[in-house]
């Protein structure tokens, strides 16, 4: 078990006008996972790789789809897929992803792909994260924020 874990985000876009839509929820949850740690998790680094689907390219699935372990087992990248349909209420879409990453990971665990680790700590680290995200897009004009 690492002593901390760090949370990340990276993002790939279907498109220019997706990208448009979809970067400033991109920033505001990369601000607002800034400085965030929890410890008893197993990887160093967990990692939300958000995949918008656009006019451009269409990602497989829907929501928290899918995972990478890199070979050092220190890094846990989730692929969240943001369907047209996701993208009509993202700031619901957000304020879910605590619960919805606990229920992903503890499936990870049963299906032993991971260890098991401390669900509270991380739940309250994503908590966190979601309370900053809304408070970063308090800061964002109406328009940018539920098209």
């Amino acid at each position: 078990m690492n002593k901390t874990t760090i949370i990340t985000s990276g993002a790939e876009m279907g498109g220019k006008k997706v990208s448009n839509l979809f970067v400033p929820y991109f920033m505001a949850f990369k601000r607002a996972c800034k400085e965030i740690v929890f410890e008893d998790f197993p990887f160093k680094e967990l990692a939300f790789l958000f995949r918008v689907c656009g006019e451009i390219k269409n990602y497989e699935g829907s929501g928290l789809d899918a995972y990478e372990l890199n070979k050092k087992d220190d890094f846990l990248a989730i692929d969240i897929v943001i369907t047209k349909k996701i993208r009509e209420d993202l700031i619901s879409y957000f304020e879910d992803l605590p619960i919805e990453t606990n229920k992903y990971l503890i499936k990870m665990v049963k299906e032993k792909k991971i260890k098991s680790y401390n669900e509270e700590n991380l739940l309250i680290a994503i908590e966190k994260i979601v309370a900053n995200f809304k408070q970063e897009m308090k800061n964002k004009p109406t328009s940018q924020r539920n098209r």
